[in-house]
């Protein structure tokens, strides 16, 4: 009987603590402090709390003005943040598409001024007309009646000879060569000419090119153009037997004026052993001398006599050791204004050697006379 008592009281007791017990479990939604829930809430504005905590977090912020109010003030906040971002990525992005649009509009211009520059270039070169250096222009021309045509080419360069302008005065005619700086340097004709009235020379600039039905040619022009009056000049001396190809032909000389038998001599001591050709003799060296000698002397006005002193080594062999030379003898030959003469003469009856220097058409036919 006792112990049915004992018993009942004790499930009595456990009954009561079940009933506490379940009651502290229900609430605890009621009890959890706004520091806890402080806690919670940054999960829960970022949406990445549990279930269980958002739950809780909603029914605590339903009787807490305090924990609400926070609530609010971060999510306020977080909309802030979101729209201060996008505002900022809209301007990045306008930025980014501006500065798109000035990299295309710099790489326009920077295209654009590079193709200017080349096209100026090019008129430059190919288009834009130029006066060509009549020295750098190998010219031929036909002459008919009162019509000249011109056919010309740069002789140096890859510069275009394209036309001619024509200037006339008194019977003659001066060209002036016009052209490209970069083009075709073929032979061609370029221009013609009709002229009003009879045509009695062709200049370019100062060079002569046709002069009485005579074509002058380079060699000739040249000649013509170092003439001087007085043999008295060294360095004008020098120019013409430069122009006459005697350099060229005896190599290094040294000069001395007024040591012949005339006042106006000139001698020509040639530094070189002189030989001559396989089948030719002395006479053939003499006459070449002479030959040089008529074309001084009809383009240095007051010379009249050239002296060439030489060291003779003979005709050239091949089988006399170096150079094929075996000896040499010092030698000189004189030709005066009377044997320049005379020497025409045999060639040609009318008119003497100073004759043929008054103009480059009576040089070109001394020239052709002598062979020169």
């Amino acid at each position: 009987m006792n112990e049915n008592r004992n018993d009942k009281a004790f499930e009595n007791c456990n009954d009561k603590r079940n009933e506490k017990g379940n009651e502290k479990s229900n609430g605890d939604s009621r009890i959890l402090s706004c520091e806890i829930i402080g806690d919670l809430l940054p999960l829960y504005v970022d949406d990445i709390a549990s279930d269980d905590s958002r739950k809780a977090v909603d029914e605590h912020v339903e009787s807490c003005p305090g924990c609400r109010k926070k609530l609010h003030d971060m999510t306020s906040s977080l909309g802030d943040a979101t729209a201060i971002a996008t505002e900022d990525q809209v301007d990045v992005d306008a930025f980014k598409k501006v500065r798109s649009r000035n990299r295309k509009a710099v790489a326009g211009s920077v295209a654009a001024a590079i193709a200017l520059i080349a096209g100026v270039i090019s008129i430059y070169l190919f288009v834009m007309p130029v006066e060509l250096d009549p020295e750098n222009v190998d010219c031929t021309l036909k002459v008919e009646d009162r019509t000249i045509r011109v056919i010309a080419a740069t002789r140096y360069g890859k510069s275009e000879v394209t036309g001619v302008d024509f200037e006339e005065t008194d019977g003659v005619v001066n060209l002036k060569f016009k052209g490209h700086r970069i083009g075709s340097s073929n032979r061609k004709e370029i221009a013609r000419y009709a002229s009003s009235d009879n045509i009695e020379k062709i200049t370019a600039g100062e060079i002569p090119l046709w002069e009485s039905g005579t074509a002058i040619s380079e060699f000739t022009a040249g000649v013509y153009l170092s003439k001087h009056d007085y043999v008295g000049d060294p360095s004008a001396n020098r120019v013409t037997a430069e122009a006459l190809g005697i350099y060229k032909k005896f190599g290094d000389l040294t000069n001395e004026l007024g040591t012949g038998g005339s006042e106006f001599s000139w001698t020509l001591e040639l530094s070189n052993t002189v030989c001559t050709p396989p089948g030719e003799d002395e006479d053939s060296l003499k006459e070449t001398f002479t030959k040089y000698s008529c074309a001084l002397m009809a383009v240095i006005g007051n010379l009249d006599e050239v002296t060439f002193k030489y060291r003779y080594g003979g005709e050239v062999t091949g089988s006399a050791g170096s150079g094929g030379i075996a000896k040499t003898e010092e030698k000189s030959y004189t030709v005066t204004l009377f044997d320049a003469n005379e020497y025409l003469g045999r060639m040609y009856e009318d008119g003497l050697v100073k004759d043929f220097g008054t103009s480059a058409g009576a040089l070109q036919h001394l020239f052709d006379i002598i062979g020169l």
